[in-house]
């Protein structure tokens, strides 16, 4: 919900790129995922971390991919590629938030 102008926003565009040819998922995707909201307690944007961990386990067929966030807030995709062992790049342009994220991150173990 984007409370101060009342929209209900039911939908996040995700931007996918390849290198190769073509995507060719290990199983089959749903672009749909159900989960609760995330607490938003490191990063206003912040994601939940079980929508990156579905996005990231659907799109990729193994441990040796890459995983790159452009704007990587609190760094939930990273942490979603450390529970998946998948390798990865964030990129933040807040210098603050980049600390946060790399704090996040080496403090963050597996389940």
């Amino acid at each position: 919900m984007i409370y101060n102008h009342k929209i209900s926003v039911f939908h996040k565009p995700l931007l996918l790129f390849l290198k190769g040819k073509e995507l060719n998922p290990h199983k089959p995707f749903n672009d749909v995922i159900y989960s609760n909201p995330s607490k938003n307690e490191l990063h206003d944007w912040e994601q939940s971390t079980p929508e990156a961990e579905h996005i990231i386990d659907g799109l990729t067929v193994g441990e040796d991919q890459i995983i790159l966030d452009p704007f990587m807030g609190a760094g939930t995709f990273g942490k979603a590629c450390i529970k998946l062992n998948r390798k990865f790049i964030g990129i933040e342009i807040d210098p603050n938030m980049f600390e946060v994220a790399k704090a996040n991150l080496a403090n963050f173990e597996k389940e």
